[in-house]
């Protein structure tokens, strides 16, 4: 899907990854490289709505990450299947509790200011796999870089399916673990 969207529309670029977590970071370095100053990220499967891209530029004015957040509105979630809510919800609770984050730290529909955000943060995240998301948002988050939610509402996909496996949720993890350390335990950096 997303490379017939590639072909429709000249602005959007698609780079082949096999892992989630190294494709976002290719695409955000790749934006980086380009001058991009801002940069959204997204399913392109359709679960993320372009839609709500105008609410994200709105608050892209006053705050250099702007997430989408499955969090806000009751109904945001409707229709997606148990387990995929089940794991959103205790992602979201681990990243909460053990982090104190607000954020949903696990969702993938982002804008970056990339003309406010120092680019060698990106490279502090080590994770290539799903736990990108909630390791790029705490860099960030620990670096005091201005972080916003904003409603959004989940779509089933219109193609495709998810690729999270088992082993993702045990890197995810390990991931947790490892930020719980050096957040309480000043094991390593996250700066």
């Amino acid at each position: 899907m997303a490379l017939q969207m590639v072909q429709a529309l000249p602005l959007v670029t698609c780079l082949k990854r096999t892992r989630i977590g190294s494709a976002h970071k290719d695409g955000i370095a790749w934006a980086y490289a380009s001058g991009y100053k801002s940069l959204v990220t997204m399913d392109g499967d359709y679960a993320h709505s372009p839609d709500d891209i105008d609410k994200f530029l709105e608050h892209s004015r006053n705050y250099d990450v702007v997430v989408g957040t499955r969090f806000i509105k009751q109904d945001s979630m409707v229709g997606l299947p148990f387990i995929r809510r089940f794991l959103s919800l205790t992602a979201h609770f681990m990243t909460q509790y053990c982090l104190r984050m607000p954020y949903d730290a696990t969702n993938g529909f982002r804008l970056y200011r990339l003309d406010r955000i120092p680019s060698d943060l990106f490279d502090n995240v080590m994770s290539d796999s799903y736990c990108f998301f909630f390791e790029s948002i705490y860099i960030l988050h620990v670096n005091d870089i201005p972080i916003v939610e904003t409603p959004i509402s989940l779509g089933g996909r219109l193609s495709g399916k998810s690729n999270m496996s088992l082993y993702d949720v045990m890197l995810s993890i390990r991931m947790l673990m490892i930020l719980v350390f050096r957040k309480y335990f000043r094991f390593g950096s996250s700066h």
